[in-house]
């Protein structure tokens, strides 16, 4: 099976190569009006016809993000459609409202089970992962967990960019927080993606997607290991 970070990274790449053939290169990609298009179309790829976001008035539970896969059909002479709806808490600041979008959207790319709940301790336990690699704890609904959080994080804070900021980070020239606000993100998810553990397997992870798309087995956008 391939690991959770190979199937991230790809579909990462995937990603931000369309993005930059689009758009050009940028350290932080644009959501919005840029990257959300590049998304659905990969989305589109994984067999969902549309992809919708809404706003739900916060449950009992800690849920932040749901993401449905629907199956509809408009009239009796119209095709089947299959929906992607995104469900966020509206209570959620902006930078993890981002993120979430991303992440459950990444489900929609990666998986093709019907129905993914994000709860606060579904973020508590994958950030937990990022510290702590100890795949021997992982259930399938874990390694889904993991595999959208991955990709949301080499979509919105590429490992292009890590590269290039890693040296000021790790000298203390540049901080958690000031990377957040440039990228829009959590400082907790800087934090642990800038993390030794996670950078390593990163590291590894974008360094075969390398040789694969040197040795034509793929295309993807290039990276500076």
């Amino acid at each position: 099976m391939t690991s959770p970070f190979q199937a991230a990274v790809t579909k990462a790449a995937a990603i931000l190569l369309s993005y930059r053939d689009s758009y050009g290169d940028a350290a932080f990609p644009t959501l919005k009006d840029k990257l959300w298009p590049v998304i659905k179309h990969q989305a589109s790829l994984n067999g969902v016809d549309a992809v919708m976001v809404e706003r739900f008035n916060e449950p009992m539970r800690p849920l932040v993000g749901q993401v449905r896969r629907v199956t509809e059909q408009p009239g009796a002479y119209r095709d089947v459609r299959v929906l992607g709806k995104i469900f966020l808490c509206p209570t959620l600041t902006l930078d993890w409202q981002r993120w979430v979008q991303v992440k459950e959207a990444c489900h929609l790319m990666l998986d093709t089970e019907a129905d993914f709940m994000t709860e606060i301790d579904d973020i508590d336990n994958v950030l937990l992962c990022f510290a702590q690699f100890d795949p021997d704890a992982w259930t399938e609904q874990f390694i889904s967990e993991l595999r959208a959080s991955i990709c949301a994080n080499e979509i919105l804070f590429p490992f292009a960019t890590r590269v290039a900021l890693k040296a000021k980070y790790d000298q203390g020239a540049i901080s958690p927080s000031i990377i957040a606000a440039r990228a829009g993100i959590p400082v907790s998810i800087v934090r642990n993606v800038m993390s030794n553990k996670y950078w390593l397997a990163a590291e590894a992870a974008n360094k075969k997607l390398m040789r694969d798309s040197l040795s034509g087995k793929i295309k993807t956008a290039s990276f500076p290991i």
